[in-house]
C-alpha cells in the first residue's frame, strides 16, 4: 500500500539560515536519508491544493482556502469567510515581526473565551468567529476583495513587507488594528492570562473574492477515489469532505494509520502538523521518530510499496526495491529544504 506524508506549513526561513549558528539545528538522519535518496516528483507545491487533486477537486483549486472550509462546514455565506489566526507580533523600530513561536496554538478554554467574547463585542456588525480547533475562521465579512498571505509562511519576515492587497485591503486593515485592541483589553481583564504566550492579534488571510460562476461549493461523492485521509487540520479535512469523503482523526501511529487503512487502500495519505507542543519540544525530531523512522521501517519490511514525502512545497518518493539516488552527495535538511 502506498503512504503519502504531508507536512503543511513548514517553512525554511532561508535568511535566517545564513545568519544561524546551524550547529545548534538537530541532525535528522532519516529524513536526511530519504532527501538524499528519495526520487523527487512534480507536485502542486501548495499542499492545500496538492490534497485537493487527491480528493478528486481540482476544479475548486481557484477558491479561497477559507471558503473551501467554511462550505465543508456548513457555515452560512462561505464566500465572506476568512482565516483568523492567532499570532503574537513583536513591533521594532523599523519593523514588525511574528514572534519566534509563529503560529499559536491556543488550549481549548483559551478558544472558547474569545469566540464567546468576539460574539459580544462584533456579533452586532454580522461577523462571526468559528472555533477549528487549530486557530479560527471569520465569517459575515462580506465584500471583501483582498490578498493576504499565511502567517505559517512569514516567520523572519518583516510583515510591514507583506501588506494586504487590493480594494479591500483597508478594511481589513482596519478590522484587523480593532481586533488587536479588543484583544489586548481580552487579556488585561484575564481571559487569555496564564495560558502562555497570549495572541494579541488575528491574522485575516485565506479569504478573497467569490468563486467564479458555475464553480459548485458542495460536496461532490465518489471523487475521493478509495483514498484515506488521516487529518486534523481543517483545510486538508475540507478537501476531503468536498470530494464526497470523510478524514479520520490522525492517531499517533504510522502503524495504525496502515491497519485503520488497510491493504485494499488505493493510498493512504496522513497530514502531520509539525509545530512546537511546549517549551523545549523540538517537532522535527518529534516528527522523525514517531512518523518518518516507523514508514522508512514499514518501506524496508513490505508493508509498504510506495512511502512520499510532501514538505516545504516539494515532495520525495522512495519505493521498493530501492533506487538510491547514490550520486547525491549528503547534506544536512535544512540545507536541502532552503534550496
Amino acid at each position: 500500500m502506498p503512504l503519502r506524508l504531508v507536512v503543511p506549513d513548514l517553512h525554511v526561513d532561508r535568511e535566517g539560515l545564513e545568519s544561524a549558528a546551524t550547529a545548534d539545528l538537530p541532525r535528522l538522519p532519516t529524513l536526511e536519508a530519504l532527501l538524499r535518496f528519495g526520487s523527487t516528483e512534480p507536485v502542486r507545491a501548495d499542499w492545500r491544493e496538492m490534497l485537493l487533486d487527491l480528493a478528486g477537486r481540482g476544479d475548486l483549486v481557484g477558491v479561497p482556502p477559507a471558503q473551501r472550509v467554511a462550505a465543508a462546514r456548513g457555515v452560512a455565506e462561505p464566500d465572506s469567510a476568512w482565516f483568523a489566526t492567532p499570532v503574537h507580533l513583536v513591533a521594532g523600530l523599523d519593523h514588525l515581526r511574528l514572534h519566534p513561536a509563529g503560529v499559536l496554538r491556543l488550549d481549548d478554554a483559551a478558544r472558547a473565551a474569545l469566540v464567546a467574547g468576539f460574539a459580544r463585542c462584533f456579533g452586532g456588525e454580522g461577523l462571526s468567529l468559528h472555533d477549528l480547533g487549530t486557530g479560527f475562521l471569520l465569517s459575515g465579512l462580506r465584500g471583501v476583495v483582498a490578498s493576504t498571505r499565511d502567517p505559517a509562511g512569514l516567520l523572519g519576515v518583516n510583515l510591514r513587507d507583506a501588506p494586504a492587497v487590493g480594494p479591500g485591503a483597508g478594511r481589513l486593515r482596519r478590522l484587523s488594528s480593532e481586533l488587536e485592541m479588543w484583544l489586548h483589553q481580552q487579556s488585561a481583564d484575564g481571559a487569555l492570562s496564564a495560558r502562555g504566550l497570549a495572541p494579541n492579534g488575528l491574522w485575516l488571510w485565506g479569504g478573497g473574492p467569490p468563486p467564479v460562476p458555475g464553480i459548485l461549493l458542495e460536496a461532490s461523492p465518489g471523487r475521493a477515489l478509495g483514498r484515506s485521509l488521516f487529518a486534523d487540520v481543517p483545510c486538508a479535512a475540507a478537501a476531503w469532505s468536498l470530494g464526497g469523503g470523510a478524514a479520520q482523526p490522525l492517531p499517533q501511529a504510522v502503524s495504525a494509520v496502515l491497519e485503520i487503512a488497510g491493504c485494499g487502500a488505493v493510498e493512504a495519505c496522513a497530514c502531520v502538523e509539525v509545530t512546537q507542543r511546549h517549551p523545549g519540544d523540538v517537532p522535527l525530531q518529534r516528527f522523525e521518530a514517531q512518523w518518518l523512522e516507523p514508514a522508512v521501517a514499514a518501506l524496508r519490511a513490505g508493508s509498504l510499496d510506495v512511502l512520499r514525502l510532501h514538505l516545504a512545497g516539494r515532495q520525495w518518493r522512495l519505493q521498493r526495491p530501492f533506487g538510491w539516488q547514490r550520486w547525491r552527495r549528503a547534506r544536512p535538511w535544512w540545507d536541502v529544504l532552503a534550496t
